[in-house]
């Protein structure tokens, strides 16, 4: 198991709880939507997020990396989805908000990490 995370806990906590609103919002959206093949992704990638958001709360070391490369996933996937439908164009653009922030947030800490570990 990995050791907790000393660098930027505070930033941590935040992109944890984000991920977790976020994961919420993606399930509500997919719900909304119905049971179409937009609408699973949208409720698979709230499920992932608030798993994730819930590990990064333990500050588990490994969490971060794998975080950051589905949240970059995410956010490219809503990025070019960002007109597709303009319907829930709000809705995307929060998710594409939220992923940026928890993005900074997740390399911010990765990046202290290595400065910490390397002292």
């Amino acid at each position: 198991m990995s050791k907790p995370v000393d660098a930027f806990p505070a930033g941590l906590k935040l992109a944890a709880t984000l991920l977790i609103a976020t994961g919420l919002l993606h399930c509500v959206g997919g719900l909304w939507r119905g049971f179409s093949a937009g609408g699973d992704m949208l409720v698979l990638f709230g499920l992932v997020y608030t798993a994730l958001g819930a590990l990064l709360y333990m500050r588990l070391t490994k969490i971060r990396y794998l975080a950051l490369l589905i949240v970059l996933i995410g956010g490219t996937g809503t990025f070019v989805l960002l007109t597709a439908s303009p319907a829930t164009d709000w809705l995307m653009r929060t998710f594409f908000a939220f992923d940026v922030v928890i993005f900074a947030l997740l390399f911010i800490s990765i990046w202290r990490g290595r400065a910490i570990s390397k002292s």
